[in-house]
């Protein structure tokens, strides 16, 4: 629905003059992390760069915001 739409916020990011828009339901904090290699069980997900975990344990998934506007860019062509 169009208020389901209207929640969460923009990640913009950009590359040589183009700007992506990732859509997230919030942002916790901004924090420095050590970026881990994902385990090889997980293969290599397209537009994930590794993971971190956090001061409670958690973990989360690191974002390549350059292999996804690639990944944009290639679904732009068979669109």
């Amino acid at each position: 629905s169009d208020s389901e739409r209207s929640k969460g916020k923009v990640i913009v990011f950009g590359r040589s003059g183009r700007h992506r828009g990732l859509l997230v339901d919030g942002t916790v904090a901004i924090r420095e992390v050590v970026v881990e290699n994902l385990d090889p069980l997980l293969g290599r997900p397209p537009g994930v760069s590794g993971n971190a975990v956090l001061g409670d344990g958690r973990t989360v998934l690191i974002l390549d915001p350059s292999a996804l506007m690639d990944l944009h860019r290639r679904a732009e062509v068979y669109v």
